[in-house]
């Protein structure tokens, strides 16, 4: 969400992560108090100079007026000077949060748990910003928009942090330079690499700095030591030992830890057991296909959600399809959870739409024309399967539709789905989520998230939890009610709680 000018003011008066902030916030606060205090004398002047003018008949005095100017000058520069400093600089610091993420209770409430690469400006000159960067993990309750806890990581401040895995209250994470161990519920740390090789001295000076060397696996953290051996550390119990005869190259693979990524597509199943499909699918594309020309290259950016069979007799079709509300979605999709063969509205891929026509044998005719009659009859057949199917190919891969998904819905049997879609056809428009009510056929609310990409999503009961990104301001964790559209949300840089209200 957006910060106006109003908000970073207030956001400046607010402590912070940022030493030089906190220092000269004291030091406002300071001035301030003693600004009070000479407006306060002076008007307590004020008041015995009137008495004792009233009593002698003099002239009043000035003191007032002049303690009054006094302490607005002493006020209006040093507060303008930290205003100035604070904007700017806050507005150059930046945030970069972990497409990972960890959900858990606290006190009775859905937490979430991330980790943050915080830059903090110190200076701005000749268009060159110097600062720090540092790590820091963060606990957030989605559905109040507040802050748990915020612990900083002992030596983290390079890329590469990542949250190696959980085992009841502890989180093992990467910080980009150093493992540790942090207990979930109140952010403490509660062991680092020298504090594991004192409870096994075997895993001493072999921790290694690349983050792809961590994997998590059997309630085991297992690295690759600076020696070339796999270590395996109990990740309840922090003790640890040698893996024997365990090869580092079948167990680590160099990626991306933070590649996770928000599902979405453009077909769901109708939940209704009757061979229909929703799709998101654009107007031109329906048009093609109903008269059986090839699709596009490239996809409409407008689509519309249709019911349809896709297949009528073997045959790729949309013939059926009929439009379930007249909004358009610019570039949209289904979000998807991953896949449950359980959920009614579970897509599952059809690999074929039909068999494909049998070759004739020359041995089954008694004559060779008849065979060469097969034949040219079984050619026109092979030809109109191909392409039929080529047509199917295609359309599946339009609709992202290879892999089983199960969409983001809201309750058991109404067919009421979440779309992601864009604000404009810009690069960087906003995301929209919508949800749309199949049954009803209309779309029950809006939301704009303010933001052009997102991370990741979490169906939390009720709830959507959605991380977003683009710039700093744009880093938040949005709580979405799924009934209603109303959220609330946090931003990481200014440790704000914000809301947003369903169109």
């Amino acid at each position: 969400m957006e910060m106006t000018f109003w908000d970073k003011v207030v956001a400046a008066f607010q402590y912070n992560d940022v030493i030089w902030h906190n220092v000269f916030l004291t030091i406002v606060y300071i001035i301030i108090g003693i600004a009070v205090a000479v407006f306060v004398s002076a008007c307590i002047g004020q008041i015995r100079n009137r008495k004792f003018t009233a009593e002698s008949g003099g002239k009043s005095s000035k003191g007032f007026l002049t303690g009054f100017l006094t302490g607005l000058v002493i006020l209006i520069f040093p507060i303008a000077l930290f205003l100035i400093l604070s904007i700017a600089l806050g507005s150059a610091g930046s945030v970069d949060v972990s497409t990972q993420s960890v959900f858990y209770t606290h006190e009775g409430k859905s937490t979430m748990m991330t980790l943050t690469s915080e830059f903090q400006a110190n200076s701005v000159e000749n268009g060159i910003t110097s600062g720090s960067s540092k790590v820091y993990a963060v606990a957030i309750q989605p559905e109040t928009g507040k802050r748990i806890w915020k612990t900083r990581l002992l030596k983290g401040s390079s890329p590469g942090n990542k949250i190696i895995g959980v085992a009841n209250e502890k989180v093992w994470i990467f910080d980009g330079k150093n493992v540790q161990v942090i207990n979930k519920q109140n952010g403490k740390i509660i062991a680092d690499e020298e504090k594991l090789a004192e409870i096994s001295p075997t895993l001493n000076n072999q921790f290694p700095t690349n983050s792809a060397w961590y994997v998590f696996k059997d309630k085991q953290v297992l690295f690759k030591g600076l020696d070339g051996q796999v270590y395996g550390v109990d990740a309840d119990s922090m003790k640890g030992n040698v893996k024997e005869g365990v090869n580092a190259s079948d167990i680590f693979k160099l990626d991306n830890p933070n590649n996770i990524q928000s599902a979405q597509g453009q077909i769901v199943a109708s939940g209704k057991s009757d061979g229909k499909y929703f799709v998101m699918i654009g107007a031109e594309d329906v048009l093609a296909i109903q008269r059986g020309l090839e699709l596009n290259p490239k996809s409409s950016e407008r689509k519309y959600v249709y019911t349809t069979s896709l297949i009528d007799k073997g045959t790729s079709t949309i013939a059926d399809q009929t439009k379930v509300v007249d909004q358009v979605f610019l570039n949209g999709a289904f979000l998807l959870t991953p896949a449950n063969n359980n959920d009614k509205y579970t897509y599952k891929p059809i690999e074929s739409i039909a068999a494909p026509p049998k070759m004739p044998s020359y041995s089954d005719y008694s004559d060779t024309q008849a065979y060469l009659d097969a034949l040219e009859a079984y050619q026109k057949a092979m030809s109109n399967y191909q392409d039929n199917n080529s047509t199917y190919s295609n359309l599946i891969g339009r609709l992202n539709a290879w892999k089983m998904s199960t969409p983001v819905h809201i309750g058991g049997n109404n067919a009421t789905f979440i779309v992601k879609h864009n604000e404009t056809t810009e690069s960087a428009s906003n995301i929209l989520l919508s949800a749309v009510d199949t049954d009803k056929k209309k779309v029950l609310w809006t939301i704009n998230t303010k933001a052009p990409s997102m991370y990741f999503t979490h169906q939390d009961s009720g709830n959507l939890v959605v991380s977003t990104s683009g710039s700093s301001e744009a880093e938040n964790i949005l709580n979405v009610s799924l009934k209603t559209g109303k959220t609330t949300g946090y931003n990481f840089q200014y440790n704000r709680t914000f809301s947003i209200e369903p169109n």
